[in-house]
């Protein structure tokens, strides 16, 4: 059986405000992180039939998103990252998610300081 190329969708650059660090000064106010997403799976049937039901719903899934990391208080951007992967896996139709998150502000001389993860139901 011939295996098909997975398929993606990515969102690039979600900015959002939250609380996340280890040190104090990082407890107090909201600091900018920057998400990535990309989402592995078959987009084969939502081409060929133009239908919402056989892809993600990307404009529910950025709400989602917001509302997880802008209600949180992580320590770490790890936290983030797996948290986002866990997210994202609940809708059947994704078999993969690789997570980027950026916090700009983590060290100074630097543009940002990033983790990536993936993770998928294999």
């Amino acid at each position: 059986m011939k295996e098909t190329p997975m398929d993606f969708i990515h969102i690039h650059d979600l900015r959002l405000k939250c609380i996340v660090g280890v040190y104090e000064h990082e407890r107090r106010e909201n600091q900018d992180v920057v998400l990535s997403v990309s989402l592995g799976m078959s987009l084969r049937k939502a081409g060929e039939l133009d239908s919402l039901e056989h892809t993600v719903d990307y404009q529910k899934l950025q709400h989602q998103m917001i509302a997880l990391v802008t209600n949180s208080r992580f320590q770490l951007i790890e936290s983030i990252a797996e948290s986002i992967a866990a997210l994202c896996l609940k809708d059947d139709k994704i078999e993969l998610a690789k997570v980027v998150v950026e916090k700009p502000a983590a060290l100074r001389s630097v543009r940002t300081v990033s983790v990536e993860i993936t993770r998928s139901r294999l």
